[in-house]
This record gives structure tokens, C-alpha cells and sequence, in this order.
């Protein structure tokens, strides 16, 4: 096994262990928080399962080189803009905008 995937599971391990030892307020606080740390992830994976369930052909090798050519254009927009918002400084908080 890879040291990357034993440092993995030590740090899932590790996180399993704290959250059997917390109180019922602290364990719904901590599920909440991974909720909302991989809000992303989750409604992604949903939207890939429910098309896939619609449109079978959409997990197929055409869709997806199709899908990858439509983003690939606009990666080094995404990337460039991002890239911009970080080397300014410039921050989200929930105050508004500030430097």
C-alpha cells in the first residue's frame, strides 16, 4: 500500500475517533460542517446520477469526449480569472468584499 493511502486512512481513522468521542450537538455540528465542505461534490454526483438515469448514453465514450471538448475551451478563462482574484488579494467574506 502507498504512503498516500495509509496517511489517508490514519487521517480518516483519526477523524472517526474524534467524532465518536463528541457529544450529540458536536456530532451534528461536525456532519453539518462536511455537508457543507462538500456541498459541491454531493450536488454534482447527483446531477451526474439523475442524467445518467434519464439519458443512459450520457456515461458513454462520445458523451463524455463531447463534454470535455465543450469545457476545455473555457478552462483557461476559469483558471485565468481565478488566478487573477488570488494574486490581487481580493477576499469573499461574509462582511462583503475587502482587501
Amino acid at each position: 500500500m502507498s504512503t498516500a493511502a495509509i496517511k489517508r486512512k490514519n487521517r480518516f481513522s483519526a477523524w472517526i475517533d474524534d467524532f465518536k468521542a463528541k457529544s450529540g450537538a458536536d456530532k451534528r455540528r461536525a456532519i453539518t460542517d462536511l455537508l457543507f465542505n462538500n456541498a459541491m461534490y454531493i450536488i454534482i454526483a447527483a446531477a451526474v446520477i439523475y442524467i445518467a438515469i434519464r439519458v443512459p448514453a450520457f456515461l458513454k465514450l462520445p458523451s463524455i469526449i463531447n463534454i470535455i471538448s465543450l469545457t476545455a475551451a473555457k478552462l483557461p478563462i476559469a483558471l485565468g480569472i481565478g488566478g487573477a482574484i488570488v494574486l490581487t488579494g481580493v477576499a469573499f467574506t461574509n462582511d462583503g468584499l475587502r482587501q
